[in-house]
C-alpha cells in the first residue's frame, strides 16, 4: 500500500491543500491576505507594495517598484518549480496591452475562436450591395440566426414571421439560400397582412431544411381552408423509402378559436407516412405539470389537440421523458405552451432500418431540440436529455438563449440509414435566442488527454503539493418494446494505445491504510438488536453476534432443492421462446479487452466507497491505461485459465441501510455490499454487455434496471388499469406482492440453471459462477467487522451486474403467469398478467378466482427458486367486495399503501 506525498488531481480535498501551502508560504514571507478578497494578497516596505493574485496555480504580481517585484518572484521561485511568463499579456482568456500608462484589456481571442467555433467568420461582416440582388437584411442579428439555422439543425419550425410585405420573403429566402448554396429548402405559409402598411401582420410561418438533411425531395402542400390560413405548414419529404410530414403549427391566441382549429388541422394521411410536429400551441396539455395556475383559457382547445395527436401516432418527447418536470414557455413564464411532437416509433427507438444515402458530409448537431423560454425562477438554463434509446451519450445538450418562436429537429446524416438503431443523437433543449452550441460527445475509444491547463499571465507556479485542478412515453396499457442501440464503450482495435493522463506526485513511502469507513455509511448506529430468543442486546460483540447469525441463516442453502430433471422441465417451457441471439452469445463469450477496464475506470464514480482492500477509484484514475492492462492479465488468469479469485476478492463488506419499521429487528435492514474496486469493475464490464441484449429475453412488462426502462411506465400503467377496473369491470383486482429479502433469496444453484436454459454462453456462466462462488462478507457494526458470513445464495446489491441477474431469475415467473392468460385482465385485444419493476410486481387478474390461481403459479415458482413470497405483506387493490380470506388484505382509504414510490 503507497501513501502519496502530493496532492492528487481529482481529489476534493487537493486544490485546498495547495491553497493552504501558497498561503502558509506567502504570509512567511511578510504578505498579508487581504480580507475582502482573499485571492489577493499585499506586501508594504515603506512607500514599496507589491500586489499578488492567485487563480489555482496561476499568479500574476505588479507593483510599484520593480526591484520588490524581482524579489517577490525569486522567493517563489527557491520554494516553488515555477515558470515565469515575463509581463502580462494574457490571463482567464483576457488579452492585456500595456503602452505606457494605458492598459488595454480585451477578449478578442476568445470572440475570435468563438466565432470560428460557430462558423460565424463566413457570415459576419458581410454585405452585398450590387443593386441587382434583394437588400440585405436590417441587422446583424438577422444574418445572424439564418447562419446559425444553417448550420445546426436539419429542420428548424418558426412561427409568427409577421412579414408585412410578401417582398420580405424574398430577402429572408435570398440569404438562406445564400448560406445554404442551395435553393427549395426554406418554406413559407404567408401571414395575414395589414390594411396598412405600417401596422404589424399576424401570424406567418416558415419552415427550413438543412442542405445536407438525408430527408429529400421536400415540398409544401398548400391547404384552403381558411381557418388554418397563416397558422399551419405542411412539408413532405422522403426518407429512405418512407415519406416524413413535417407540421409547423401556431395555434390561435384567442382560446374560442383553439378547438375549430385543432379540428380543422389534417389527419387523413396513408398510414405508412411519419410526422413530425412543432410550434406554438397555445394551450396547456397536463393542467398539473404545465401551467402554474391552469384555467379554462389555456386549457381551450387540449381534447382537440390530444385527438389530434393521436390521429397522427405522435407523442410529447419532453413529457414522456420527464412525466414530473415542470418547464414553462410563456411569455410570463406561468405556461407551456411550445411542443414538439415526433411519431411514437422514434420516441420510442423501435423504428425499423431505413435505407438512405448517409455519404452527405454533414455538420455536428445537437439533435432534437426545443428551444423555448425557460422557466426562470433563477435565471439559470433548464436542460432535458432523452433517454438512452434516442441519445448516443448521456450527456444532456447545453443551454442557450432562443427566442420562443423557433423549434429545431436536428440529427446527423450518419444515423439516419439505421433510423431504428441510430437515432440516439437526439435531446430537446430549452432556452431564448438561436444560437448554436455544440453537443457534448461521449467518451470514445480515447480521451484527450486532461491538461493543467497552464495559462499565460504574469507568474506560473507549481507547488511541491501538486496544485487541485482547475474549476410517445411506452404506453402503460401494452408496453413496447425499446429497440435496443449499442450504448457501451466503443470498440478499440488491438494494439491502439489509450491515452495517458497525467500523474503527479511519484514520491511514495510504504504505509498501511486503514479499512475505509465511507462517512455517510458510518450514520446507520445500533444501540440494541433483539435476538432469536427475543431479548434485546446492545453490547457490541452481541449486536454483531445477532447480525451474524441472522444473515448466516439468510444467505444459507435453500433447506430443499429441486431436482434437475425438475428444474429444467420447469424452465423449459418458459424460457423456450426467449432466446439469446448469436450476436449476444459472441459478445458476452468474448475475452476481456483492456479498452473495456479502461473505460469502466474512467466512467467510475469517484464517490464510491471502496472495498476491504481499500483501494478506491481515484487511484486508479491515475493511470488508467495502466491499470486496465493490469486488470485485464489479472482476470482473464482467473476466470479462464485458473477459475477461482484470490480470497480478497471474495470478501465484501456489508453495510446495513434501515428500511422501516423497529431498529432494533435485523430484517429491518437493507444489505448494501461494498466490493473491491477490482472486482465492481468486472462486474461493470459483464453488465454493460448484457445491458445491449437483456432484451431478447426479458419481456417489457418488466421496467427494473434495464438501460432505458422507467418507472413512471409502471406507474402509469397501475393508474390506467385501476381507472380501466373502476368503470369497466369492477370485479377485477390488482395485487401487490411482496417477496420476502428477494435479492438475498436469489439460489446461486437456481440463478445459473435459468442463465443456462436462456441461452448464455458457458463462458458467461461459468465467470458468474466464480464471481459468486466461496463468497462471503463481513458486517460493519458500530465501524467495526463483524466475524464472516458464508453467502451461498442471494445476489450483491452494490454490485453493477447483480440487479440485471435478479431481473433474470425473476423472468420466468412473468413468464409463467403471460402464459396464463385467461386469469388476466382483458382491455381490447390485450390481456395483462401483470407489470414489474424489479421485486415490486403487481397481478391482474380477472376476478377473485383468477387470483388465487395466479398466487398458485407464483407459490410453484417460489418452491422451484428459492423466492418466498409474504402472503400475509401482499396487498390487494379492487372495487369489488372481498371473500373473508382476502378481505384483510384489501387496501382502503382507512388503511393506505405505497407502491413504486407512491
Amino acid at each position: 500500500v503507497c501513501k502519496l506525498q502530493k496532492a492528487i488531481y481529482g481529489l476534493k480535498q487537493a486544490p485546498r491543500c495547495w491553497y493552504l501551502t501558497l498561503h502558509q508560504f506567502l504570509v512567511g514571507i511578510s504578505f498579508e491576505r487581504c480580507v475582502k478578497e482573499v485571492c489577493l494578497y499585499i506586501k508594504r516596505v515603506g512607500d514599496s507594495m507589491v500586489l499578488l493574485t492567485v487563480y489555482v496555480d496561476d499568479i500574476t504580481i505588479t507593483g510599484n517598484n520593480n526591484d520588490d517585484i524581482e524579489k517577490a518572484c525569486d522567493e517563489l521561485k527557491q520554494r516553488f518549480e515555477m515558470t515565469d511568463l515575463g509581463q502580462l499579456k494574457s490571463i482567464l482568456g483576457i488579452q492585456v496591452d500595456v503602452k505606457g500608462h494605458v492598459v488595454t484589456m480585451s477578449q478578442q481571442g476568445y470572440v475570435e475562436v468563438l466565432l470560428d467555433k460557430f462558423n460565424m467568420k463566413l457570415w459576419i461582416g458581410t454585405h452585398d450591395s450590387s443593386p441587382s440582388t434583394p437588400t440585405a437584411l436590417p441587422t446583424a442579428i438577422d444574418r445572424y440566426i439564418l447562419c446559425q439555422l444553417s448550420s445546426s439543425h436539419d429542420v428548424t419550425f418558426v412561427q409568427e414571421t409577421r412579414f408585412r410585405t410578401p417582398s420580405l420573403h424574398d430577402k429572408v429566402a435570398y440569404h438562406w439560400n445564400r448560406i445554404t448554396n442551395h435553393e427549395g429548402l426554406l418554406f413559407f405559409e404567408p401571414p395575414l397582412y395589414p390594411d396598412v402598411p405600417t401596422s404589424p401582420a399576424t401570424g406567418g410561418l416558415a419552415t427550413l431544411i438543412h442542405p445536407h438533411s438525408p430527408m429529400k425531395d421536400a415540398t409544401e402542400f398548400p391547404h384552403e381552408n381558411p381557418t388554418l390560413r397563416g397558422r399551419y405548414l405542411q412539408i413532405r419529404c422522403t426518407l429512405g423509402a418512407l415519406t416524413i410530414v413535417l407540421h409547423n403549427v401556431y395555434a390561435p391566441v384567442a382560446c374560442t378559436d383553439r378547438a375549430a382549429f385543432f379540428d380543422a388541422l389534417p389527419r387523413d394521411f396513408p398510414p405508412h407516412f411519419l410526422h413530425i410536429a412543432g410550434g406554438d400551441f397555445n394551450c396547456i396539455l397536463n393542467k398539473d405539470l404545465d401551467s402554474q395556475s391552469p384555467s379554462a383559457a389555456t386549457m381551450a382547445g387540449a381534447h382537440e389537440l390530444t385527438a389530434w395527436m393521436h390521429d397522427l401516432g405522435i407523442v410529447d418527447l419532453f413529457r414522456q421523458q420527464n412525466p414530473l418536470s415542470r418547464t414553462f414557455t410563456s411569455p410570463k413564464l406561468v405556461n407551456r405552451l411550445d411542443y414538439l411532437f415526433c411519431f411514437s416509433l422514434l420516441a420510442l427507438g423501435t423504428l425499423d432500418a431505413l435505407a438512405c444515402d448517409s455519404s452527405a458530409a454533414h455538420p455536428p448537431s445537437r439533435s432534437c431540440w426545443l428551444p423555448n423560454h425557460h422557466q426562470a425562477a433563477v435565471d439559470t438554463p433548464r436542460i432535458w436529455a432523452m433517454k438512452g434509446s434516442t441519445m448516443a451519450t448521456e450527456a444532456a445538450s447545453r443551454s442557450g438563449d432562443h427566442p420562443r418562436q423557433f423549434g429545431s429537429f436536428s440529427g446527423q446524416a450518419t444515423w439516419f440509414p439505421q433510423l431504428g438503431q441510430g437515432i440516439r443523437h437526439s435531446g430537446l433543449r430549452h432556452s431564448q435566442t438561436t444560437e448554436g452550441i455544440p453537443h457534448p460527445t461521449n467518451l470514445q475509444a480515447t480521451t484527450p488527454n486532461e491538461e493543467a491547463g497552464h495559462r499565460n499571465c504574469c507568474v506560473n507556479a507549481s507547488a511541491q503539493h501538486a496544485p487541485g485542478s482547475c474549476p410517445g412515453r411506452p404506453c402503460p396499457r401494452t408496453p413496447t418494446a425499446d429497440r435496443e442501440t449499442a450504448d457501451g464503450p466503443a470498440r478499440v482495435p488491438p494494439g491502439t494505445s489509450l491515452p495517458t493522463p497525467p500523474v503527479q506526485g511519484r514520491t511514495i513511502i510504504q504505509v498501511s491504510l486503514m479499512s475505509p469507513v465511507p462517512s455517510p455509511l458510518r450514520k446507520t448506529i445500533f444501540k440494541e438488536m433483539e435476538n432469536s430468543a427475543g431479548n434485546l442486546v446492545s453490547t457490541q460483540n452481541g449486536i454483531s453476534d445477532v447480525l451474524v447469525d441472522y444473515y448466516s441463516d439468510l444467505f444459507a442453502p435453500p433447506p430443499t432443492r429441486p431436482q434437475d430433471d425438475d428444474l429444467s422441465a420447469f424452465l423449459g417451457p418458459l424460457t423456450r421462446d426467449k432466446q439469446l441471439s448469436d450476436r449476444a452469445k459472441m459478445e458476452l463469450a468474448a475475452p476481456l479487452r483492456p479498452y473495456e477496464f479502461y473505460h469502466a475506470i474512467r466512467k467510475s464514480s469517484s464517490n464510491s466507497a471502496p472495498g476491504p482492500n481499500a483501494l478506491p477509484f481515484e487511484v486508479l484514475n491515475l493511470a488508467p491505461h495502466k491499470w486496465s492492462l493490469i486488470l485485464e492479465l489479472v482476470f482473464t488468469h482467473q476466470l479462464h485459465r485458473h477459475p477461482r479469485l484470490t480470497p480478497i476478492q471474495l470478501v465484501s463488506t456489508l453495510v446495513l441501510l434501515h428500511k422501516k419499521g423497529p431498529k432494533s429487528l435485523a430484517k429491518n435492514y437493507r444489505p448494501i455490499s461494498l466490493l473491491n474496486v477490482d472486482v465492481k469493475i468486472l462486474t461493470s464490464i459483464l453488465a454493460n454487455r448484457l445491458q445491449r441484449h437483456i432484451r431478447n429475453i426479458i419481456h417489457y412488462d418488466q421496467q427494473g434496471f434495464i438501460r432505458r426502462s422507467n418507472i413512471q411506465t409502471n406507474i402509469q400503467r397501475l393508474d390506467d388499469m385501476m381507472q380501466f377496473i373502476k368503470l369497466h369491470s369492477p370485479s377485477s383486482i390488482v395485487a401487490l406482492l411482496d417477496f420476502e429479502k428477494a435479492f438475498d433469496r436469489v439460489d446461486h444453484s437456481y440463478l445459473l440453471t435459468v442463465l443456462r436454459h436462456y441461452g448464455f454462453p458457458q463462458v458467461f456462466v461459468d465467470m458468474v459462477r466464480v464471481l459468486f462462488s466461496d463468497r462471503r462478507s463481513k458486517i460493519l457494526v458500530n465501524s467495526h467487522l463483524s466475524k464472516s458470513v458464508r453467502l451461498h445464495r442471494g445476489v450483491l446489491q452494490g454490485d453493477p451486474l447483480s440487479p440485471l441477474l435478479f431481473v433474470i431469475a425473476l423472468e420466468p415467473m412473468c413468464q409463467l403467469l403471460r402464459q396464463n392468460p385467461g386469469y388476466g385482465i382483458k382491455t381490447g385485444d390485450t390481456i395483462h398478467t401483470g407489470s414489474y419493476f424489479a421485486d415490486d410486481c403487481q397481478l391482474y387478474a380477472a376476478n377473485e378466482e383468477c387470483l388465487h390461481r395466479q398466487l398458485a403459479l407464483v407459490q410453484s415458482f417460489c418452491d422451484k427458486s428459492g423466492f418466498r413470497l409474504n402472503v400475509d405483506k401482499t396487498q390487494i387493490l379492487t372495487f369489488a367486495p372481498l371473500s373473508p380470506a382476502l378481505a384483510s388484505m384489501a387496501v382502503t382509504s382507512e388503511a393506505p399503501t405505497k407502491s413504486l414510490g407512491i
